[in-house]
């Protein structure tokens, strides 16, 4: 929705220009450190009431006290899966797991790369196919690239052409039994969410060079991120991209809807709360991407003396938020690792 900023009559807007000047001078003064602020970024967020049954208030941090990472107290135990069909349907599985049955470690590595990749109708003969930007392809995938020296992404993402469906998953469990009692936290860097897109077209027209695009008659797209205490919601950001069936707007549109905080990367640290020694908690991070397509028309026209075939051709994603750690020990490596730490005070 575009934004609309209404005209000011001139006593508003001298108001306004005042209100503008003292903003701009508190920021002057947070920049020289005179003024206690923090970014939006570095907030924290107060689950304790969520994860113990008790609101607690935020501990009292006194100034330069050191974080405690937690070692020997926390397990891990990582899920991804990936499941892809040529049809739409909210059921795209069997999906294709990895690590499972769930087995908990005492480091936190990388999730498993898992994918499910489905043929692609070939053209006619003599025809090129062009899917844009993110080509032709129908696949769902988890892919995860823990070794610096290698090139490689770290995301996940559902690809369809024409029809189709699919679904990828990640799941963080870090089950927390504290050897005494203390605070904890959860920092967590937010997925971000994408979505890119060629709708079907042909150049053409009444002037003969325009492009003339056919929508789908259907997509659901979603990237959503969920935390989890015990099985008990604490945090959640989902993104869609709706195109319904009975739905048709003048122009090329969708539904877009943002329930939650967004998924752009931002960092989050949730307060769990003062967790009693030798209880086990357990906090969750579920990652998802989903895409169903139902877009069966597709179009063929000549450009510079080649035939190309335009079809529906979209991919929703998430990327895989990380950082590079060492392992420790006398064979030292790097490698990649969720960015998400549970940590004391």
């Amino acid at each position: 929705m575009p934004s609309i900023v209404p005209a000011l009559p001139a006593a508003a807007s001298r108001r306004h220009c005042r209100r503008t000047a003292a903003a701009a001078a508190v920021t002057l003064w947070a920049t020289l450190g005179l003024l206690a602020t923090a970014p939006a970024s570095a907030q924290v967020l107060n689950v304790s009431a969520l994860v113990t049954g008790t609101a607690q208030s935020l501990p009292l941090i006194p100034f330069g006290a050191m974080s405690q990472t937690c070692s020997a107290a926390c397990q891990y135990a990582l899920v991804s899966s990936a499941g892809a069909t040529t049809s739409y349907t909210q059921t795209p599985g069997p999906y294709d797991a990895q690590a499972w049955p769930v087995a908990f470690g005492s480091n936190l590595v990388g999730p498993g790369s898992v994918s499910e990749t489905l043929d692609v109708p070939a053209a006619p003969a003599g025809v090129e196919q062009d899917g844009g930007n993110i080509g032709v392809a129908r696949r769902a995938a988890v892919q995860y690239a823990w070794q610096p020296v290698l090139a490689g992404s770290r995301q996940m993402q559902v690809q369809t052409w024409k029809d189709g469906a699919g679904a990828t998953t990640v799941s963080i469990t870090i089950r927390i039994t504290p050897s005494t009692t203390k605070a904890h936290y959860l920092r967590f860097r937010v997925p971000k969410a994408t979505h890119s897109r060629q709708e079907a077209y042909y150049v053409g027209g009444p002037s003969g060079y325009q492009p003339m695009t056919t929508m789908p008659k259907q997509v659901q797209a979603r990237s959503t991120v969920d935390v989890y205490a015990d099985g008990l919601p604490v945090w959640s950001g989902t993104r869609h991209l709706l195109k319904p069936q009975r739905w048709s707007p003048n122009f090329t549109s969708y539904l877009e809807l943002q329930w939650g905080p967004p998924l752009d990367e931002d960092e989050v640290t949730l307060y769990l709360g003062n967790l009693s020694a030798g209880v086990t908690r357990s906090v969750s991070l579920v990652f998802r991407s989903d895409l169903r397509t139902n877009a069966d028309t597709c179009h063929t026209d000549t450009e510079y003396g080649v035939q190309i075939q335009r079809c529906d051709s979209r991919r929703e994603a998430l990327s895989l938020p990380s950082v590079m750690v060492n392992s420790g020990g006398a064979l030292v490596f790097t490698s990649f690792v969720p960015d998400v730490r549970v940590y004391t005070h």
